[in-house]
């Protein structure tokens, strides 16, 4: 998985007139994209394409943060005469850009050790709940110490039964004072404001 890098994103939807999709293509791969990763805070772009429904184009930028698209760098950047007379805002339809803040973590952790296609039960899913283990280490204390190992001081689950049993891992572990384990929900409505 790359590394998420950047607080920002900015998505550019729009469909063009079929005569003009050609050159509108050329543009945005032969001259657009690399002028706009000049733009101090621009981190990357990608570009995509609706086999169905629509908007039809999309293009995303991942930014160091929103700043980078309302500051003179973006707004005040000299454009080409190409530039000029092509783009989503001249010839597009159905055009919508949205701009992106990440809101909670202000940074990002790495992921965990086993996560994705390869991820790992908190314990409770097998039962555990509901027992003491005593051979080994115990499935929770495993899944909080890789969840530690991110470097990340709160841990995030939206599931009942993973909050309690991570709880349980990260105390077993001692760390109960350094990291919080905490529902979704709960990061999100601190995240909104009064």
């Amino acid at each position: 998985m790359p590394a998420k890098k950047g607080t920002g994103l900015l998505m550019v939807w729009c469909d063009v007139p079929e005569d003009r999709e050609d050159e509108f293509n050329r543009w945005y791969n032969e001259e657009h994209i690399a002028e706009i990763l000049t733009v101090p805070g621009v981190l990357n772009a990608a570009r995509y394409e609706a086999v169905k429904g629509g908007p039809k184009h999309l293009a995303a930028y991942e930014l160091d943060s929103p700043a980078a698209v309302l500051g003179d760098g973006f707004t005040k950047r000299t454009k080409s005469k190409w530039s000029e007379t092509m783009g989503p805002t001249l010839i597009g339809k159905n055009f919508f850009n949205p701009l992106y803040e990440m809101i909670y973590p202000d940074s990002v952790s790495g992921e965990m050790e086993r996560s994705g296609m390869k991820s790992f039960c908190c314990g409770a899913g097998g039962g555990r709940m509901w027992m003491e283990e005593t051979i080994g280490t115990s499935v929770a204390g495993d899944r909080a110490k890789e969840a530690i190992d991110t470097g990340a001081k709160t841990i995030a689950t939206a599931c009942p039964f993973c909050m309690t049993m991570l709880t349980d891992g990260v105390k077993g572990l001692g760390k109960g004072d350094d990291v919080a384990v905490r529902d979704i929900a709960e990061i999100v409505a601190d995240s909104l404001d009064d």
